[in-house]
């Protein structure tokens, strides 16, 4: 018996087209250069956000002009013509229409994340790719207020949904997304927490499948720095909190050389050899999907499963204290000690307690409370002794 099913975290790692690698390098060069000489000849004000922005989504919205504009400056800092024709694809989309196209044929679906739905806006270009290739995409909006998206998310799904596009911020918390098994980030954002979150809307205890999620990235652009960045603040982040496990952003960081880095390793080698590494996410780095390896995935247990199983212990006793014994012990075939540590475990945490009847006591009710002891009184010191604390 498992409470969770495999859970799989991959990295992609996207091959620009000859064409666009050449042209997203030459505008993000000549941005960032434009920026380094405005900060010595002193006007370099407010440069650094705009700059940064327009590089990163050069790769994803070279379908259109990518102007770099800040406010105070007369002129842009760099503009990128359209890398592809209106009715092409870029090497991304096209790795997402692949991974779509399969989800749904496994009768699986799939929820795309994306950080540009505002002014970049890509949520539109993105379901018109999908739509156009036959599938069902719906884009969840901001607009959609927060007590309500729950539900909205049922009535697509009850209209057909396949495709799920919209911004990790809207469903990072209070949503159980269990339909969607397959999860794709388009872009990660800055925010270790949002990441964290949105990746785990569909994998907790009442999903059966294997959940997988994905992490796209171009190659030779700003996009792989910031991923790095983001899989070593999320690294960071899971050893403070005592978890040492790899996750699929790992194959985003380069191997550190430094001091401190040697130190962690050692230390985590350590660690990961006394471990429990029952529930780690099975990780990799792949370039295309032909690549994505799905043979060690295992699902889990049903929810019926479970409450036939608590229904099947009401009748025990469950104690405050859980002790297992091993040693010596015969496991039935087909069963494990964790099936049986897991039943007793469940059954514990959902046996329904008894209800209290102390205030249907007569006897309690007519019982007196004691009387209150006085304290006994501070001895006096002695004569000739100091008392520090007097």
């Amino acid at each position: 018996m498992r409470l969770l099913p495999s859970y799989r975290e991959v990295f992609v790692k996207i091959q620009q087209a000859e064409y666009q690698e050449q042209k997203v390098t030459e505008f993000c060069k000549t941005i960032l250069d434009a920026m380094k000489q405005a900060m010595r000849n002193g006007v370099g004000k407010g440069l650094i956000g705009p700059v940064m922005s327009a590089a990163l989504y050069a790769a994803d919205g070279g379908y259109q002009d990518v102007v770099c504009h800040p406010k105070w400056h007369d002129k842009p800092l760099g503009v990128l013509k359209p890398i592809v024709a209106p009715d092409e694809i870029l090497e991304k989309e096209q790795f997402m229409l692949d991974l779509a196209r399969r989800s749904v044929s496994e009768g699986r679906k799939l929820l795309i994340y994306t950080i540009y739905t505002d002014k970049l806006d890509l949520t539109g270009r993105y379901q018109r790719i999908l739509r156009e290739a036959g599938l069902d995409a719906r884009v969840l909006k901001a607009s959609v207020p927060t007590e309500i998206r729950e539900q909205w998310v049922q009535d697509v799904l009850a209209d057909g949904c396949e495709v799920l596009i919209c911004n990790p911020n809207l469903v990072k918390t209070g949503l159980d997304l269990f339909e969607f098994t397959d999860i794709l980030f388009m872009q990660t954002g800055y925010s270790t927490d949002t990441v964290l979150q949105a990746s785990r809307r569909s994998w907790r205890i009442g999903q059966e499948n294997p959940v997988r999620v994905y992490y796209a990235s171009y190659e030779q652009t700003p996009q792989m720095v910031a991923m790095s960045l983001m899989a070593k603040k999320i690294m960071v982040s899971n050893q403070a909190k005592g978890n040492i496990s790899q996750t699929g952003l790992s194959n985003a960081i380069e191997d550190d050389e430094d001091e401190t880095g040697s130190m962690m390793a050692i230390a985590n080698q350590f660690l990961d050899g006394i471990r429990d590494h029952a529930h780690d996410a099975i990780t990799g780095a792949i370039s295309r999907l032909s690549e994505d390896d799905c043979t060690h995935e295992f699902t889990a247990s049903s929810m019926s499963t479970l409450q036939a199983l608590m229904q099947s212990r009401h009748g025990t006793t469950c104690t405050a204290t859980v002790e297992v014994v091993v040693e010596n012990q015969t496991v039935p075939s087909g069963r494990t000690l964790l099936d049986d540590f897991t039943e007793d475990l469940l059954a514990g945490l959902f046996k329904p307690q008894p209800l209290s009847t102390r205030h249907n006591s007569p006897e309690k009710a007519s019982a007196k409370k004691p009387a209150k002891r006085k304290p006994a009184p501070m001895p006096k010191p002695q004569s000739g002794f100091l008392d520090l604390f007097a």
